[in-house]
């Protein structure tokens, strides 16, 4: 028992002789014994120092992605926020270098920062303008390079303020290109003004600058320069206007300035308080399949239903519509769907325009105001958000589950586990027909059968056909079922008979009911019996190494002291008495790999498996988990398998959700940095307690597979959040969130995700021929 005074996990009630002459070893080889140990708990494992690696530049990263949100609104205090954190000094050149070398900062806000009158400022730009390295490039050129970085705009004395300072700085770095720094400064008005009169739409062609215009100004200016300088200037503008360039990580960074509110309580009310303000219409410009760009009126319905939209000069026209039930995700940006591709919309226009996404098509929108755009997005993300959260919190939801858990539990106690010898195949260890299940599974179908699962008249179907199974003893414990066996192929036969009466009597898909029930979830007392069973022990661990092993438990190491702590704080299922078998679990663990040693995410892991199994149990089923699968790659610093893993995930990230993988890219946010922690902490922190437990039954049914199913899922359902988010935001939602989930809804999207489950066998097939191939090739070049 635990001492309630003390804050200590004790291991032995009572020390046995052999503890005390354990106790008697000598100095040297107990601190040789706590060197290796220690080595591992420092983070001796490269894939364990790459997490902690990526975890730095992503709280790195995490500084820039908030300085760059702040830059647009505020740029002096956005350049304090980085000083403050000590990412850059506050000098004048450590504040250029930021501003030269930070993608996604919005022009217009840079242009705004060095056009301010204040002598900082301008000390700033100056700096700016020495870090372009302008020495030896032509005067045109130089500006080209300049205007590539900001949108030069505003009022004649702030442009005033760039052009002399920028004019000032040439002068100095190409001394013998013109005779006085006023010389350039004057140029550049002559050549911005040519730049804005060539790339007007609202200058008609007729009275546009002619060549012969253009060179009389200059040359009347400046006649020691030659005309065919004018001529050659003119020509290249005429060909190629000075142009800012927009990268796409300012225009995601655009995008999100928008539409950064969280909407979490008061804040979803506020945001549905515009509804009536949509409701009053605005003007917008529609695009279609046929007739390009076309000016509507867009309303709110009065009941919030519908979203409509009419001619805007005749409003007896009966509108069309969409129904808002059926929108379900919204695209940001000139160049996300079908339509605004095939409209060829200018990337200029991108701030104003978006699609609102429903399951049948794409209405796609350009707006003039950025106000009512912001108004349309934050409006239509609260509905999305709110109506997603509803679903998963309806009582009656919750208490349809319940009666089903209830009534599932009852098959498995009375109808499955007594006859399991008729369900199981032990030869591939997966219930029987599993193979057919695989090769059968479609995504319509599945869910259909799991609809059908979940409805008492199809469970009552349930229960009569497995009555019909193999008349056998009850089982009473697991050891008895790991030891039956099918005595001949007759009764093997008698199953697939059974499966085909199912099949007769359940409707279609019902040969599969067997495997939707288990992926419904197990009940409690089936986990304590069938996890250890499909887990397996191939490693042949038995209770009385186990029993050795904690005995040799001398200290508590403080690692895993203060993870059972933090454990038992997040988890009111962690007991006194459960954080005693934790630390038994993880210290013979320890002892049973000292090559692995102790990591603190082993306590995850370990957290789940203690909450369903028994002591022994648990710690059988730890060693075994942890020698399969991506597990054994991690403990076995396996680089090359683990970065086979990200790639495949990427691959089909881009294949499946490619402006959720653009967005979390342009974030630079590496795969690497969540991927590692899903799949070795099995998603412990992204998903609530029963939830998880069923995640787990789904993984031990299917496999590594399954993981990036749920991976894909997670990513998907709440892509709406992670496209608009910046980067802080993001790595909340991936790495320390629970939010509720309506669980059957988010189960079924799982076994829809369209990775096939050979797809990543093929995979590491292929990988696998590469390298071979690569290596051979090497040998080669060597020999």
């Amino acid at each position: 028992m635990l001492d309630d005074e003390e804050d200590q996990v004790i291991i032995v009630d009572e020390e046995s002789p052999g503890q005390k002459s354990s106790k008697q070893k000598s100095r040297k080889q107990l601190e040789k014994q706590q060197n290796n140990i220690d080595k591992i708990l420092n983070g001796n494992n490269p894939l364990i120092q790459q997490i902690k690696i990526c975890e730095q530049a992503v709280q790195q990263r995490v500084h820039i992605d908030q300085f760059i949100t702040r830059f647009s609104k505020d740029q002096n205090s956005a350049l304090q926020y980085l000083i403050d954190n000590y990412i850059i000094e506050n000098n004048n050149q450590d504040i250029a270098k930021i501003l030269m070398n930070t993608d996604g900062l919005n022009k217009d806000a840079i242009n705004k920062f060095f056009c301010k009158p204040d002598l900082k400022n301008q000390e700033i730009l100056e700096a700016y303008c020495q870090l372009l390295n302008l020495k030896g490039k032509s005067y045109l050129d130089a500006m080209r390079l300049l205007l590539q970085r900001f949108r030069l705009a505003g009022e004649a004395q702030m442009v005033d303020r760039v052009v002399k300072i920028f004019a000032k700085v040439y002068h100095q770095q190409n001394p013998n290109e013109f005779k006085s720094y006023d010389i350039p400064y004057v140029l550049a008005y002559s050549f911005i003004m040519l730049s804005t009169d060539v790339g007007s739409t609202k200058i008609q062609p007729k009275n546009k600058m002619t060549k012969e215009q253009f060179l009389k100004n200059n040359i009347q200016v400046f006649p020691d320069i030659s005309p065919k300088y004018f001529e050659e200037v003119y020509d290249s503008i005429k060909k190629e206007p000075f142009q800012t360039t927009l990268d796409y990580l300012e225009q995601m960074y655009n995008r999100m300035i928008l539409c950064n509110e969280k909407l979490q309580g008061e804040q979803i009310t506020k945001w549905l308080q515009v509804a009536f303000d949509l409701m009053n219409g605005c003007n917008l410009v529609k695009y279609g399949r046929y007739n390009g760009g076309q000016p509507r009126k867009f309303f709110l319905s009065s009941d919030e239903k519908r979203i409509c939209w009419r001619s805007i000069d005749n409003d007896n026209e009966p509108a069309r519509y969409i129904n808002m039930c059926d929108v379900h995700d919204i695209a940001l940006g000139h160049n996300t769907t079908r339509i605004m591709i095939k409209n060829n919309i200018p990337p200029e226009f991108d701030m104003f325009c978006f699609s609102i996404i429903t399951i049948h098509r794409s209405v796609d929108i350009k707006v003039n105001d950025l106000q009512i755009k912001s108004k349309w997005i934050n409006y239509l993300r609260a509905v999305i958000i709110n109506r997603r959260e509803m679903e998963a919190k309806r009582a009656e939801e919750k208490q349809r589950r319940q009666e089903n858990e209830e009534k599932r539990s009852e098959i498995w106690k009375n109808d499955i586990l007594p006859f399991w010898r008729s369900h199981w195949d032990y030869e591939p260890n997966k219930p029987l027909n599993y193979k057919k299940y695989i090769s059968i599974k479609k995504e319509e179908a599945v869910q259909k059968a799991q609809n059908q699962a979940n409805s008492a008249s199809v469970l009552e179907s349930l229960c009569r056909c497995l009555k019909k199974t193999i008349q056998l003893n009850p089982i009473q414990n697991r050891q008895q079922i790991q030891n039956q066996h099918y005595s001949n192929q007759s009764e093997i036969n008698n199953g697939g008979n059974i499966q085909q009466q199912m099949m007769v009597e359940g409707k279609k898909n019902k040969s599969v009911l067997l495997m939707i029930l288990w992926k419904l979830g197990l009940p409690d007392f089936a986990r304590r019996t069938l996890w250890p069973i499909i887990i397996g022990n191939n490693l042949k661990i038995r209770q009385e190494l186990y029993t050795i092993l904690v005995r040799k438990t001398i200290v508590i190491e403080e690692a895993i002291r203060v993870d059972i702590q933090r454990a038992k704080q997040q988890y009111p299922f962690i007991t006194d008495v459960k954080a005693k078998e934790l630390s038994n679990i993880l210290h013979a663990f320890s002892f049973q790999r000292p090559d692995y040693g102790y990591i603190s995410d082993l306590i995850d892991i370990a957290v789940v498996l203690i909450k369903h199994l028994q002591e022994y149990d648990c710690f059988q089923a730890l060693v075994n988990l942890l020698h399969q699968y991506h597990f054994l790659s991690v403990f076995q610093n396996d680089t090359r398998q683990i970065e086979q893993r990200i790639k495949f995930f990427e691959e089909n990230l881009k294949r499946i959700l490619p402006f959720v993988y653009n967005h979390l890219k342009a974030i630079k946010l590496e795969t690497k940095f969540y991927l590692m922690k899903w799949f070795l902490k099995i998603f412990i922190h992204q998903f609530k307690f029963p939830m998880l437990s069923r995640l787990w039954d789904n993984f031990l049914l299917e496999g590594e597979i399954y993981l990036f199913k749920v991976g894909i899922c997670y990513l998907k359902y709440f892509q709406i959040e992670l496209k608009m988010s910046n980067l802080d935001e993001v790595v909340r939602i991936l790495t320390n969130w629970q939010p509720d989930v309506n669980e059957d809804y988010f189960f079924i999207q799982i076994d829809e995700i369209p990775i096939k489950d050979d797809d990543y066998t093929k995979f590491l097939e292929q990988y696998k021929a590469a390298e071979i191939n690569k290596q051979i090739h090497q040998t080669l070049i060597d020999f």
